[in-house]
């Protein structure tokens, strides 16, 4: 319980809380244009210097659970070792004669989201900041309590926004803006590989040319099944075989079954217990809150009535039952399985399909022949496929580089001349051109 300096006949079980109120003036009169909260027993505006007014309305902070952070109103002040002038329980450097209190070294609180607390340090929040002037030595001596902000020197001006944290947005935001940042910099890799050119001097090692020679021809292929095909086929052979049971009725029969049948055992004692009522006892349930009228409001805790029980044990005689299985009989059709044979047929036929691709390989100045029809095969057909015409070069690192052209092309070439050409950097060659 926090006891307040003001009044020592407070109720039991509550404490004075300090409230807020908000400054009524002009928001362009601030420094950073927002509305400036300030503490209740505050009587000037912490920012532009505005009175209180007289039907100002007082508030409490949002946060009661940190109210020791916020603002308490129940400390006991201190005096000054210098001047012996009492300051409030929150300043840190005298109101009289700007001197530091003498136990700096409390503890601090670290700033929060949602919460702050004066650490000495000039410090910017999504949820409010801290502003420290360093110049100590140009503090007015006469200044008074009630023009401090909100419970501290003007060397400190303090702004709040009571905001619901955004941390899981920002989150989201920051991967979101990785992975476009990544993929800009692969398109960006990929791009300048494609496109960023140097020129090199090549030499032409070998002329190579690759053809194919596709053999089609008559193929003799089986099959079978209970079905024959639509095609021309040539049956082999054909017998009965097993194709599917059908169940045919031969009478009737019993069979015996089994269902579950309770029996009783028996009464037994059976230990049990219930909760019985035997009193009553208080307990806290939340709190509420009193406006005092002068910028601080009490906080009293609000306590209800909670019954206590008590476990009583007690004997009970139940009856007890044993599951057993008991047979019965009934009567149900007979059935047999009997089976169905179908002719069942093994075929040939003839389908013309592609048999062979034979592959031919030479260099500039070997003649281009087709290959011959192998005698193994029945009315064999033949087709040629697609001659493909390659260069490969040589630069002055030993590196080689092959590229495919057209024939017209190809013929164009000499071994043993030097070209120019302009290469990227996965190593595809453009723009090849004969050094004179």
């Amino acid at each position: 319980m926090l006891k307040d300096n003001n009044n020592d006949n407070l109720e039991p079980d509550s404490e004075i809380i300090e409230g807020c109120w908000d400054c009524p003036a002009d928001p362009v009169k601030h420094d950073h244009n927002n509305v400036v909260v300030n503490k209740g027993t505050a009587l000037y505006c912490c920012e532009c210097q505005t009175e209180r007014p007289k039907d100002v309305k007082f508030y409490l902070p949002d946060d009661l659970s940190n109210q020791q952070r916020f603002n308490e109103a129940g400390k006991p002040d201190w005096r000054c070792q210098f001047c012996n002038n009492y300051n409030r329980f929150d300043e840190i450097i005298c109101i009289h004669c700007n001197e530091h209190r003498e136990d700096e070294d409390q503890p601090g609180i670290d700033l929060k989201e949602g919460n702050w607390e004066y650490n000495g340090s000039s410090t910017n929040l999504n949820t409010g900041y801290i502003d420290s002037d360093p110049d100590l030595n140009n503090i007015d001596s006469n200044t008074t309590h009630g023009n401090t902000m909100n419970g501290y020197n003007n060397k400190e001006r303090i702004l709040f926004k009571m905001s619901p944290s955004t941390t899981t947005v920002s989150k989201n935001k920051n991967y979101l803006n990785i992975v476009i940042l990544l993929t800009l910099c692969f398109s960006i890799f990929i791009i300048y590989n494609l496109f960023h050119k140097s020129k090199i001097d090549l030499n032409l090692i070998q002329m190579k040319w690759e053809t194919s020679t596709i053999i089609s021809a008559d193929v003799v292929l089986y099959g079978e099944g209970f079905e024959l095909p639509f095609n021309d086929y040539v049956i082999i052979r054909q017998e009965e075989k097993l194709n599917n049971y059908i169940q045919v009725k031969i009478g009737q029969k019993k069979i015996t079954k089994y269902r579950t049948k309770r029996v009783s055992l028996g009464k037994i004692a059976v230990k049990k217990s219930k909760r019985v009522k035997v009193g009553s006892k208080r307990v806290k349930s939340g709190f509420r809150t009193k406006n005092l009228g002068n910028g601080k409001f009490r906080k009293e805790i609000v306590y209800t009535t909670k019954p206590i029980y008590k476990t009583k044990y007690y004997t009970e005689q139940q009856e007890k039952f044993k599951n057993i299985k008991e047979p019965y009989t009934v009567i149900v059709d007979d059935f047999v399985q009997k089976p169905i044979y179908k002719t069942y047929y093994y075929w040939q036929y003839i389908e013309h399909q592609q048999v062979d691709n034979i592959k031919k390989r030479g260099n500039k100045g070997s003649p281009l022949e087709w290959s011959k029809i192998p005698s193994k095969y029945a009315n064999p057909m033949m087709s040629r496929g697609k001659t493909l015409y390659f260069l490969i070069f040589e630069d002055d690192n030993k590196k080689q580089y092959t590229i495919s052209v057209n024939k017209s092309i190809w013929n164009t070439y000499k071994i043993g001349k030097k070209y120019s050409a302009m290469v990227n950097k996965i190593g595809l060659l453009s723009d090849i051109k004969l050094i004179e």
